[in-house]
């Protein structure tokens, strides 16, 4: 049975306890084996009512909001501590060494940097509801003395140039035009000789096409070649290479048993949160973060990290 829910539902209160009831049975069914909601059809209705790939500053927050319910807590999507660590350590992270992140999202990633290695990390972040959940996160923490964030346009000049000794970049990838912004956006934050770590998914041969992991941004899957093309192309030097496909589906598996613990719950807060809109966007959350892991599965995808070092 797949799941359809109408965006928006005329008439529709916060909380339905009907529908809530009904999204909740058909949930359980698929968690039990049975047909998973109609992705395809939840995408279409979103996309009606915005531009094709890109979602309107109303349906973006709301999907952030959604997306940080279902994740979290302090995550809008999954993630886990094994994988963070291994990146943290991937890229040499330690106690006091000044360090920037792109895409950390809502606060976990930056909460367990800050407290597994003790750095001083600045958070650049497009997103304005990402920055507030994300702040709020980190006030959570003894280590939230050594956090800063700023805002981020996607462009170099955003960036402070050469201030930092390390760099993060999470889920930045897509096509070699991304390659090409990500690789000399480390270039400029970088101070001579630092590191900085790029993690994403890579298609394993090709562009990949699997179109429900492309998920409601329809980002593209490229080689690593093509990122590892485009850091040498600004200078950068590859420095090692690994793939990270065990702690990647741990961090989705993790996360779907936790969701499936409180289910209630979190329904009830995307409910009061935005109505149907807010329980289809993260339908589409879910699903497209377990395509993506269904593709590294199938080896249509691989998760890996790329440390590159800038020139000394």
């Amino acid at each position: 049975m797949a799941l359809k829910i109408a965006l928006p539902l005329p008439a529709l209160p916060k909380f339905d306890p009907v529908t809530l009831a009904q999204t909740r049975a058909r949930l359980v069914a698929w968690w039990d084996g049975g047909d998973p909601p109609d992705l395809e059809a939840i995408k279409a209705e979103i996309e009606a009512q915005n531009e094709p790939g890109k979602l309107s500053a109303k349906h973006k927050k709301l999907y952030v909001t959604a997306s940080h319910i279902m994740w979290g807590p302090d995550r809008n999507f999954p993630s886990s501590l094994d994988l963070t660590t291994q990146l943290g350590t991937a890229v040499g992270a330690k106690k006091d060494a000044a360090m920037a992140c792109i895409g950390a999202g809502s606060g976990f990633i930056t909460r367990t940097l800050l407290e597994q290695f003790g750095v001083k990390l600045t958070a650049y972040e497009s997103d304005p509801t990402i920055r507030a959940l994300a702040a709020k996160a980190v006030k959570k923490s003894k280590s939230r003395k050594n956090y800063s964030a700023k805002p981020y346009n996607g462009q170099l000049s955003g960036l402070a140039e050469r201030q930092v000794e390390l760099a993060i970049l999470l889920f930045q990838g897509g096509d070699a035009e991304r390659a090409e912004r990500g690789a000399f956006s480390m270039l400029r934050l970088l101070k001579p000789g630092g590191q900085a770590i790029w993690f994403d998914l890579f298609s394993t041969e090709g562009e990949a096409s699997a179109d429900l992991a492309k998920g409601i941004e329809n980002r593209a899957f490229t080689p690593v070649e093509v990122f590892k093309g485009a850091a040498q192309a600004a200078g950068l030097t590859v420095v090692s290479e690994a793939e990270c496909n065990l702690n990647f589906l741990a961090a989705i598996s993790s996360s779907w048993s936790l969701i499936g613990k409180d289910f209630d719950k979190r329904q009830a807060a995307l409910i009061k949160a935005g109505g149907q809109e807010a329980a289809s966007l993260a339908l589409h959350s879910i699903i497209t973060w377990k395509a993506r892991a269904a593709a590294v599965r199938a080896g249509q995808l691989s998760a890996r990290y790329i440390v590159v070092s800038a020139p000394a």
